[in-house]
Formats: C-alpha cells, structure tokens, sequence
C-alpha cells in the first residue's frame, strides 16, 4: 500500500506546524507510517479497497439484465462467464455495457448457440463469474478521503505528541501568525477536544459516504 494522494505527509507536517508543533520530531517516515494505518483502517470501516487491483468473484445471476460487480470503480472488465443455467454451456459474455462508477453492468444480448437470444443474466447461485479490475491509482483517491487521512493523522499526531496537553488537554493553538491561548482542561477539555469533534464528524462523513452496505 502506498500513501493516498499527493504530497499528503507535507499536508500533514503543515498543519501540525500551524498548530505549533515542531515537525522535526515527525519525520516522513513516521508520517507516513500514521497515514498508512489510518488508510487500513480507513478501509476496514468502509468494507472497500481503494488501490487499484483485479478481482475475480462468482456471482449469482439474477433473472434480469441488471448484474452489479460489488468493487467500484471499475477500471475494465477482463471477462464475464456464465458457468452454468438451464440454457447455455460454459459461455463468455461480451455483449454488455458497464456503469464503471456504480458497478452496473447491462446485459444487452447473449446467442444461446441455438439461434436464441436472451437479455436477461440467468438465474443461479455463483452461476456468473466475473473478472475485472477496479479502484484508483494511489495519486488519485478521491479527495475528500485523502482529507480524511491527513486529519486521523494530525489527531493521532497530537495525541501522540510527548506535551503538556497529554494529561491537560490542548491549551494554545496557532496558526500562523495567530495565536490564541485556553485554560488547561482535561484530556478532551479546551480547544483541542473542540477541534478533535470537529474533525472527527467529518471523518465519520466521509466513511459513510464511501460505505459498502452489503459485502458481496
């Protein structure tokens, strides 16, 4: 796995240094190890993966000419067999269309061999199986999800961060040349427990925007 985005680990060192943190202490290396965590976990929560790969899945045929491959986006599909039915032998389909954002693929036409032609994916349990590659190269996860990363990391940074505000809670920010200092608080108290509820909303948004619902 690599690093989500584009020059994300220097997002990160600029915020952290916005806060008034000294980014000599986090080198890219630990940087990165933080983003690729919370990129695992980012997928663990979502039930996806974002990096581009191929998969193959058996998949049940549906009675209709609506067939959804369950890993979106998808890049190309390398091939779609009909394993088994009632009407055909082992058969490659390639008369199709495909939704590459929504994983949809139309089923447009299918020649039974017998000069009969069907529109409908045939009825079956894992009677389909579909190969195809899907995701994004790691330059181009959407951006709202890179955000997301470069947040986890900032909060895993300043909870990690070997400060005062470990046992008191977060007590000054600056952000460049403004600054503005709190009364101590606890671990959650002062501006940071703010700040960190804030953040973590729209971490929540995010992963539930990119949520699979049903795993396939």
């Amino acid at each position: 796995m690599q690093v989500w985005g584009i020059n994300t680990v220097d997002e990160v060192k600029e915020r952290i240094t916005e806060l008034g943190f000294e980014v000599a202490e986090w080198p890219d290396a630990k940087i990165e190890k933080i983003l690729l965590e919370a990129q695992r976990f980012f997928q663990l929560r979502t039930h996806r993966e974002f990096e581009q790969t191929t998969v193959t899945r058996k998949l049940n045929g549906t009675g209709k000419n609506l067939l959804v491959l369950p890993f979106i986006p998808i890049v190309s599909v390398t091939s779609i067999t009909i394993l088994y039915s009632s009407l055909f032998t082992p058969l490659q389909i390639t008369g199709y269309r495909v939704k590459e954002q929504t994983g949809e693929v139309i089923l447009t036409s299918v020649n039974s061999g017998e000069g009969l032609i069907y529109n409908v994916w045939p009825e079956g349990q894992a009677n389909i199986e579909a190969v195809w590659i899907h995701g994004y190269d790691p330059a181009d996860v959407p951006a709202d999800i890179v955000d997301a990363m470069i947040l986890s990391a900032v909060i895993e940074i300043i909870e990690r961060d070997p400060r005062d505000w470990e046992s008191e809670g977060f007590t000054s920010v600056k952000i460049g040349d403004y600054s503005e200092n709190y009364g101590a608080g606890d671990y959650f108290g002062g501006v940071y427990g703010s700040q960190k509820k804030k953040w973590q909303a729209r971490i929540e948004a995010i992963v539930a925007k990119h949520r699979k619902t049903i795993i396939l």
